[in-house]
């Protein structure tokens, strides 16, 4: 068993990070890293150097604490400049030979209210209350509640600066709602939510069907009989385009892109030598297993997600501006730059027993906008079913057919909490 020893000296982190990193690490599971934690001080130029200096596999920070310095100084005629140095050019310098993984926090969520700034104001200045309009006017109303949420659920478990749990709320603008990712451990409780605050999900009975659109190969832990998609059929392109790649960004839109861009064993060396990056954290994890370091993922909360990680400050002090490209099926198109399809995809003819069965269903969890079409076109849907997804675009396509019974999910976790 391989050990890789991670240096943070947050609770939280230690939890979340000794439970969970593997999976992310390539070959991890396979070969079953020990993942351990030790204690992690100073600043942050002082802890890069302890990990170059071997004493930690790796180090966890904050990215807007790290962001800060990669931002840099607005000008250099000042005493922090003068006695410190050009903070983007030390940094630079510490990062160049290492590499990242910004972690998604869906499932390593930040300390209750990290990176939020209050500002303490008198109520009774004798200034007309002057400095308190100012200051209103620098006040975000959106991240005062989500503050607020996280607070909330901080002092559920009780608070406190060592208390072992994430808990990051953060506005979908999609939805119209707060998703919620709180995870740690409690008094030796496993906490584990993920969920849109602030909506009640409808009851459901035992014998309600329900149709999951990926396919029998993706293993989930549901408590009911789901029917699969069965039509949908994928084939390899053939065509030898990710040589293509070259000095970019890939951004891997599912895990049947990886199966069908890593074909080809040449290509596997093109995506090591890669800035790699995926739509959610499955296809994170299978391209993990596949030996590959991913970069980020958008958490399944698409594309505009990772661009954003992607033109922060840090990512562009480490890999300079870099062009995209998609790795997907033939027929996709993408916001980020040109798409390679590496499969395409077919649909064969349904016989009349898997018809009915889809005809019949009480609940659909679609995984894409062109299977919605696909079997909206050629099946019978259910009028009085729920139609289900994520929040990236499948959902922002998916509210412009008006659709009356659409409930987005903030990850297949809670869906399938929902449908136990």
């Amino acid at each position: 068993m391989e050990s890789f020893v991670v240096g943070t000296s947050s609770p939280r982190r230690m939890t979340n990070i000794t439970k969970y990193l593997k999976q992310y690490l390539p070959y991890g599971v396979e070969k079953n890293i020990d993942i351990s934690c030790k204690s992690l001080r100073g600043n942050v130029n002082t802890r890069l150097e302890k990990l170059l200096n071997d004493d930690y596999d790796a180090i966890v920070l904050a990215l807007p604490g790290i962001e800060r310095l990669a931002m840099g100084l607005p000008d250099h005629d000042n005493e922090a400049f003068e006695k410190h140095g050009d903070p983007r050019a030390i940094l630079s310098e510490l990062l160049k030979d290492l590499n990242f993984m910004i972690l998604p926090l869906s499932e390593f969520p930040a300390a209750a209210s990290q990176g939020a700034l209050g500002i303490e104001c008198l109520s009774h200045r004798e200034d007309n209350k002057e400095l308190l309009t100012k200051l209103q006017s620098l006040n975000c109303q959106q991240t005062k509640k989500e503050v607020a949420y996280e607070r909330e659920v901080f002092q559920s478990f009780g608070g406190g600066c060592h208390l072992a749990v994430g808990i990051s709320a953060r506005w979908n603008k999609q939805a119209e709602k707060v998703r919620m990712n709180i995870r740690g451990q409690v008094d030796e409780q496993v906490i584990d939510r993920h969920e849109l605050k602030g909506r009640e999900l409808p009851s459901l009975k035992k014998t309600e069907k329900v149709f999951l659109g990926i396919g029998k190969s993706i293993s989930i832990d549901d408590k009911r009989s789901t029917i699969r998609d069965e039509i949908t059929e994928k084939k390899p392109t053939l065509k030898n385009i990710l040589a293509e790649i070259e000095d970019e960004h890939v951004f891997m839109t599912s895990g049947s892109a990886l199966d069908y861009a890593t074909e080809v064993p040449e290509h596997m060396k093109l995506l090591k030598e890669s800035y790699l990056w995926s739509s959610g954290i499955h296809t994170m994890k299978k391209m993990a297993a596949a030996g590959l370091w991913v970069q980020g993922s958008a958490d399944s909360l698409g594309e505009e997600e990772v661009q954003n990680l992607a033109q922060s400050h840090l990512v562009q002090l480490k890999c300079g501006k870099r062009s995209w490209k998609v790795l997907t099926n033939d027929s996709s198109q993408s916001t980020l730059g040109p798409t390679l399809g590496v499969y395409t995809k077919e649909f064969k003819e349904a016989n009349d027993s898997y018809q009915s069965t889809i005809e019949s269903c009480d609940i659909y969890y679609w995984t894409s906008y062109p299977q919605y079409k696909y079997f909206q076109e050629h099946f019978n849907l259910n009028q009085s079913a729920y139609h289900c997804c994520g929040l990236g675009k499948t959902l922002k396509n998916l509210q412009e057919e008006n659709l009356e019974r659409l409930i987005s999910f903030s990850s297949m976790k809670e869906f399938q909490d929902w449908i136990k």
